[in-house]
């Protein structure tokens, strides 16, 4: 026990401490002093200590939400792997901040060396609570890099936000491949192009290639490293399109040239969206037969058409015109194309730059249409001799004609007339029009409308026919057909 001189001198002595002490260490002096005197047996009639509720702790500053790319890839802060090395990135902090504390100064990013970004406010005005950070070059592949917020960046009263950091590694290097697909006439549907040549694709603007790579590209890479030649040698501009950098269309600005050998080059310098290159490869394919013919290819007598009663008659291609002639064989002699039109309205147009030896009744030049299934159901367009004269006649397949005919002028040979003749057959339902045109432009005279019942599909032909007294000679150029396809044809 204390005496009271002891007592007396031990209670000032802790009076004294606890009144040195500062309230916000936490607890109440007054209530420390009450404890003291309590002690040492006095009596209080009054203790007051302030308000009888607690204090609460003073509310945390800003932090940083999240990052992630802005493809919507969300970045841990424990690390995450594959991320695209030409990603930008968003940072969300859970209030405004001060944009010009959003600083490079303050945001920075590390791969295997500091990487120059820039910074932009979502939104507009001093204060933005995401900010859109770019790299201005790519990151390095398969790479560990660090995006960190230092304490520099503040809101609008000055208050740091607490500091932060996301870890991740970029996507690894990898090779991109393509692949190359086109529409195959034969089946009408699509089919692979191998590097090793592929044969009758569809040379038409309706029907484009189809480019195909494994991974997204960098799109002016594929633009600038992509090149076209149809035929091989000759140099093209198709259009490239593309709504996601990986599936290319490459359409021609015009109709390719039939049976003719085409080349796509792409360049090692096309890269992925990672910079990654794409081994240079080359597709080389063949085109097959278009409905219409220029004559321009003397392949397409033996791929696009098929000779039909042309014992003894000669027919070849050569300097853009189809030749037939024949001396010896009596009867009709004719080619006609070996694809079938489907029953469609159709027009059809043939030049004949030169024509010879149309002396008798047999001898013949024409352009006819004719029923598939059955040949007595058909019209020609025929140039032969009347009286001495050329004439341009209208004529039933079966030989049944309307003698509706227009005099070219006295003569058996092309020398009759003032141009270049043009034949004409126009369907439309079972209505055909059968016409003529002397030169290259102006319009065509009819010589007859007929109404012919085809059935469901039709054939059209070129044809020469000789009495065998004589040669008859039938020159043949831009064979060309509007308003319809022939089946595996473009």
């Amino acid at each position: 026990m204390f005496s009271k001189t002891k007592l007396s001198k031990h209670l000032a002595q802790e009076l004294l401490l606890v009144s040195t002490l500062r309230p916000t260490t936490g607890g109440c002096v007054h209530t420390r002093i009450q404890q003291i005197l309590l002690s040492a047996g006095v009596v209080l009639l009054l203790v007051h200590c302030g308000s009888s509720t607690s204090t609460t702790s003073p509310s945390s500053g800003p932090t940083v939400s999240s990052l992630a790319t802005t493809g919507g890839t969300t970045i841990n802060t424990s690390g995450t792997t594959g991320i695209a090395i030409d990603s930008a990135f968003t940072l969300t902090f859970s209030e405004a901040m001060l944009s010009s504390t959003a600083s490079t100064s303050n945001i920075t990013l590390t791969c295997s060396s500091a990487q120059t970004v820039t910074i932009a406010g979502v939104t507009s005005g001093d204060t933005s609570t995401a900010f859109t950070i770019t790299p201005s070059t790519s990151m390095p592949t398969g790479t560990a890099c660090t995006l960190s917020v230092s304490a520099g960046v503040t809101n609008a009263s000055a208050t740091a936000v607490t500091a932060a950091s996301y870890t991740f590694t970029t996507a690894s290097a990898s090779t991109p491949t393509a692949s190359l697909s086109g529409t195959v006439l034969s089946t009408g549907s699509s089919g692979t192009i191998a590097t090793s040549g592929t044969t009758d694709i569809s040379g038409a603007t309706t029907a484009p290639l189809t480019l195909t790579f494994s991974t997204a590209m960098s799109n002016s890479t594929v633009t600038a490293g992509t090149t076209f030649q149809c035929p091989s040698g000759t140099s093209l501009s198709p259009t490239l399109a593309t709504a996601d950098n990986t599936i290319y269309t490459i359409t021609p600005t015009a109709a390719l040239p039939q049976i003719s050998n085409c080349v796509l080059n792409l360049a090692e310098t096309i890269e992925d969206s990672n910079g990654n290159a794409l081994a240079a490869t080359s597709y080389n394919y063949t085109t097959g037969c278009s409905t219409s013919d220029d004559f321009s290819n003397s392949s397409t007598l033996s791929s696009c058409w098929t000779a039909a009663n042309a014992s003894g008659a000669t027919i070849a291609i050569a300097g853009d015109v189809l030749n037939m002639s024949t001396s010896t064989t009596s009867g009709f002699s004719f080619v006609q194309e070996n694809k079938t039109f489907a029953n469609d309205n159709v027009t059809v147009t043939v030049s004949i730059p030169t024509f010879s030896g149309i002396n008798s009744s047999n001898d013949i030049c024409g352009l006819w249409i004719q029923d598939e299934s059955s040949q007595q159901t058909g019209i020609m367009a025929l140039v032969e001799p009347d009286g001495g004269n050329i004439v341009i006649n209208a004529a039933y397949v079966d030989g049944s004609s309307d003698n509706l005919s227009a005099s070219l002028g006295a003569g058996s040979d092309s020398s009759v007339l003032a141009g270049t003749l043009f034949l004409k057959i126009a369907q439309s339902g079972t209505s055909l029009t059968v016409s003529y045109r002397v030169g290259s432009s102006g319009a065509f005279t009819d010589i007859v409308t007929k109404t012919v019942n085809y059935g469901s599909s039709k054939k059209i032909g070129l044809l020469l026919k000789s009495d065998g007294t004589g040669t008859t000679n039938c020159q043949y150029a831009n064979f060309t057909v509007t308003g319809g396809t022939a089946t595996g044809q473009y």
